[in-house]
């Protein structure tokens, strides 16, 4: 149990969050060191509907809802709300995604 609290709180220190939108889609890239609580992810723009905030135990995710299959988790955790709605707002705007309600998401 030390061993693993010692890691991710290393993990936490050391590594840094990349998140890159273009036309064609989104990609979330953490390092140097994996994580149980950051993972890497990618979406293709065709798949996603729509980018939502949403509650992620005591932090905050930014998810993608997908034409099929479940949503997929892209930045997590964010500490607050706040961070959570720049990020998704933000990747809207690069991607040219309309905003609209998604179950499941902040306030809903």
């Amino acid at each position: 149990f030390v061993l693993s609290w010692n890691y991710n709180l290393a993990a936490m220190f050391l590594n840094s969050t990349v998140i890159s939108a273009a036309a064609d889609g989104v990609s979330v890239q953490h390092g140097p060191l994996p994580s149980l609580f950051a993972r890497n992810a990618s979406a293709v723009k065709s798949q996603i509907e729509q980018l939502y905030s949403a509650k992620f135990g005591a932090a905050y995710a930014v998810e993608a809802k997908l034409s099929s299959g479940p949503p997929l988790r892209l930045v997590a955790p964010l500490i607050t709300s706040d961070q959570a709605l720049f990020v998704e707002q933000t990747l809207e705007r690069a991607l040219g995604l309309t905003d609209f309600a998604v179950e499941g998401e902040l306030g809903l």
